[in-house]
């Protein structure tokens, strides 16, 4: 989560869905499979802030 809040933050270049993608990716390689709901859920709030 944190890596993808970066990417949202400070890379502009790489797209939204991509970030999102690899983030939720990683998580459910190595977590639960409740972790990517969360995951996905406080990244797509950090897209309203930080890409509007």
């Amino acid at each position: 989560m944190r890596i993808g809040a970066f990417e949202l933050a400070e890379r502009p270049d790489v797209p939204t869905a991509v970030v999102h993608d690899e983030a939720v990716g990683l998580v459910k390689q190595f977590s639960t499979d409740d972790s990517s709901r969360f995951v996905n859920g406080v990244l797509a709030a950090l897209v309203a802030d930080l890409r509007g």
